[in-house]
């Protein structure tokens, strides 16, 4: 009997709107490996996270490990884009388990990448997942864009303030402790100083962290404070990370 292990994946939007629960793709996959008499003997589950990059997913990273540690012969996964959206992931994914001898099998897509005809449909249906990751994104951008010009908060925490029903709604306990920090600046005390006051005080951060320097830096300069919107800071923040950033904002 061979062995096998699943692979799942959903993000909190896909869950959502398209049905792809972690539980509802189990079960399918399980059924799938008992009707080719395939024993299971792992998960790798990345619940809630994205399909851009297989560098951020654990799971991935650790099926991967496992894979050319040569602890089983079967990966199943419920359709292509679980595994990966972008086709040089696929491709090292598909390589990494050829490598080792580990079969790929897939509920929604057959075929058989072991043939030349079905890597190709292999390559063909990963670049198909890749541009519609990017039609995705460009949906998101719109829609971002438009509350944006709105005057709309499109999402992040801010101390002082409480998100409800998309909206900024003041939180009194959190902005006393903004006001604290404005009137500190205000009479010429540096990011050092505030920094050690809030500690001192024992007030926290949103995430009931301690003040940092760059925490009480970033709320100085945050101009929702003085009641405007500053969106699209960091163009393609996930992939160029701070070599994103638009300068004028």
């Amino acid at each position: 009997m061979l062995t096998g292990v699943i692979y799942a994946r959903v993000s909190t939007e896909e869950q959502a709107s398209e049905g792809y629960s972690i539980e509802a793709q189990k079960k399918l996959l399980y059924d799938y490996a008992k009707q080719r008499n395939i024993q299971i003997i792992d998960e790798y589950i990345d619940e809630g996270r994205s399909g851009k990059s297989i560098d951020v997913r654990p799971e991935m990273q650790r099926l991967l490990k496992n894979v050319r540690n040569n602890r089983f012969d079967v990966v199943i996964t419920y359709k292509l884009d679980r595994l990966a959206r972008k086709t040089r992931d696929s491709l090292e994914i598909i390589e990494t388990l050829e490598d080792h001898n580990v079969q790929l099998m897939i509920y929604s897509e057959n075929f058989d990448t072991t043939t030349l005809q079905g890597k190709m449909m292999y390559t063909l249906f990963s670049s198909f997942a890749e541009m519609e990751r990017g039609q995705i994104v460009e949906r998101v951008k719109m829609g971002m864009n438009q509350r944006a010009m709105e005057g709309k908060w499109n999402g992040g925490i801010v101390l002082g303030y409480d998100v409800i029903n998309k909206e900024l709604v003041v939180n009194e306990d959190e902005a006393v402790i903004v006001k604290e920090i404005f009137l500190l600046a205000s009479k010429g005390h540096g990011y050092k100083k505030i920094t050690y006051e809030m500690n001192k005080r024992e007030y926290k951060t949103k995430k009931n962290k301690n003040f940092s320097i760059a925490t009480v830096k970033g709320i100085l300069e945050n101009p929702v404070y003085t009641g405007k919107i500053r969106f699209n800071q960091h163009e393609n923040w996930s992939e160029k990370r701070r070599k994103g950033k638009n300068l004028n904002l």
